[in-house]
């Protein structure tokens, strides 16, 4: 009962979306047909009139119009720039520029180059070079003859004969000698403080370690090893005994 009850309810609601579905298709079916339709019908038309026009009108018109701009604008002005450039703007720059510079260059420049590197080429050699040698003449007499000669003949002498001479002297004379005599002393101080030692040091210790610190070690490595006997034979015993009570 209750399975049937089930599927009833679930074909009534299946039914009803069928309806409701139907319901809705038939409107947007219509809407489709009457309106979508003939909008689409349009644009296409519109498309198709717009491709038509590019292809019968625009392109000829276009080329129509480049061509006419190209043969009444165009070449006038290509050949308005051409004759200016040859008839204006060339002779302006060849009689204007040119020619002009030119005349300056030969006329002018040069003689006046050549009379400047004349006049200059005499101030060098009648002027700038005496000039030259006279103040390099007048440097060395002032700043350099003088500190040379004070260098030679006066802070070399004092050096050698004030400072270096009596420095090698004191060094051959004294502090050599006195150098050797402190080696020998220093080597004399070692040995006696090595005698020293030896005699306060060396033959006490190696006495007391000969006479005292060996047979005392003797005596007591030997005790201990009979302490150790003995132990290890009472331990043995006590061991037996252990091992005996526990038998019995």
């Amino acid at each position: 009962m209750e399975r049937g009850q089930h599927e009833g309810a679930g074909g009534t609601g299946e039914g009803g979306e069928g309806c409701l579905v139907a319901a809705v298709r038939l409107p947007l079916r219509v809407v489709v047909f009457v309106v979508v339709l003939p909008v689409r019908m349009v644009w296409d038309a519109l498309g198709w009139s717009v491709r038509a026009v590019d292809r019968a009108v625009l392109r000829p018109l276009g080329r129509g119009l480049a061509w006419a701009v190209r043969v009444l604008v165009g070449l006038p002005l290509l050949w308005a720039a051409i004759a200016l450039w040859r008839w204006v703007v060339v002779p302006v720059v060849r009689y204007g520029v040119v020619v002009p510079s030119v005349w300056l260059y030969r006329r002018v420049l040069t003689p006046f180059g050549r009379g400047a590197a004349y006049v200059w080429g005499r101030l060098y050699v009648w002027v700038c070079v005496p000039l030259a040698n006279a103040l390099a003449w007048l440097g060395m007499a002032v700043f350099w003859w003088p500190w040379a000669a004070l260098w030679r003949w006066v802070v070399v002498p004092v050096v050698r004969y004030g400072v270096v001479a009596p420095l090698v002297w004191l060094y051959r004379r004294v502090l050599t000698p006195l150098g050797r005599a402190a080696a020998w002393l220093a080597r004399a101080v070692g040995a006696g403080l090595a005698l020293l030692a030896t005699a306060l040091l060396v033959v006490p210790v190696g006495w007391l370690w000969r006479t005292v610190l060996v047979p005392l070690g003797r005596e007591l490595g030997t005790a201990l090893a009979l302490c150790w006997r003995a132990a290890g034979f009472v331990s043995r015993a006590v061991g037996r005994a252990v091992a005996s009570a526990s038998t019995n």
